[in-house]
């Protein structure tokens, strides 16, 4: 690994910006200290050069110590002003959502409750360390994908045919908007596997695979192509930042197939094996049967109506 390389991968750990600077001068004295130690034992500058910056060790592991000594201090008064103003919001929401017939004085007392609990989420996500999540990734994405599988199994609450929320002590929480929680995990899913080469690319977009399926099974393809396009989005950054050292442009493509390819596919199978409703929705979709077209306006005018 290159010294710049190291230095960006190292600082690249550390939450306060300030301090990165500092710290990289630091390691780089370290860095050309113990290069001109291996230059003196005989060795050539080349030589030494890539056995002082292996001499440091992992640039991950270095930077997420540099981080637990310089983390940035907690910002309490901008944190107060944002309680006052969750305060003020939750009074009003009880006020507001109280006149109303159509949510009354309960759907009040949620809203309170909800910007209770978020709250110490923010203090919680403040004091968190990322790194520790980063070391563990795979873990908690499995954990993640697994705990919306469990709550939709034992939690579901079915609407109109559609198993797309979840009901716990007369909350209702959309499982469709929890899938946005798996993207971060899914980026330091991707940043676990960094230089894998090709494998590292498969494993990735086999990660990205069980929430789209999950999704499609709610049913909700909408936002099944919105997180599985995110995930996509996401994979080809980390291409581009070179995680992997593969041929970026050959694998983009590859990408850009699939991302087409997966889409089309089903189509074509709820096209050919799917039930006659579905197959009406897809040839109007693409205008294919007027006959479908014009049941698929009628039933959005009686929806309306």
């Amino acid at each position: 690994m290159e010294r710049r390389d190291y230095l960006e991968l190292m600082t690249g750990q550390i939450r306060c910006r300030k301090m990165c600077p500092v710290i990289a001068r630091e390691v780089e004295d370290h860095i050309e200290d113990q290069k001109q130690a291996f230059m003196a034992e005989g060795m050539t500058e080349e030589e030494a050069e890539k056995a002082a910056v292996e001499e440091m060790g992992d640039p991950v592991e270095v930077g997420v110590e540099m981080d637990q000594i310089h983390r940035p201090k907690m910002p309490w008064k901008a944190i107060l002003v944002i309680a006052l103003m969750e305060i003020l919001s939750g009074i009003f929401a009880a006020f507001f959502l109280k006149q109303s017939e159509s949510y009354g004085y309960v759907a009040g007392i949620r809203q309170i409750f909800r910007i209770a609990m978020a709250f110490p989420v923010m203090i919680l996500v403040c004091y968190m360390d990322y790194s520790w999540i980063g070391k563990h990734a795979r873990l908690f994405a499995g954990g993640y994908l697994l705990f919306m599988v469990l709550m939709r199994h034992f939690f579901v609450l079915q609407i109109n045919g559609a198993a797309r929320w979840i009901g716990v002590g007369g909350f209702s929480v959309s499982l469709s908007l929890m899938s946005w929680l798996f993207l971060p995990l899914y980026g330091a899913v991707l940043y676990r596997y960094r230089g894998e080469g090709y494998g590292a690319v498969l494993k990735a977009v086999v990660w990205m695979l069980p929430i789209v399926g999950f999704l499609i099974t709610c049913p909700d393809s909408v936002m099944a192509g919105t997180v599985g396009l995110s995930c996509i989005f996401m994979l080809m950054l980390a291409l581009e930042k070179g995680w992997y050292q593969v041929a970026v442009r050959k694998v983009m493509a590859g990408l850009g197939i699939l991302t087409v390819g997966i889409p089309a596919g089903i189509l074509a199978y709820f096209f050919f094996f799917g039930a006659e409703y579905q197959k009406m929705r897809i040839r109007a979709m693409f205008v294919l049967d007027k006959e479908a077209g014009r049941m698929k306006g009628t039933t959005l005018g009686a929806v309306r109506e």
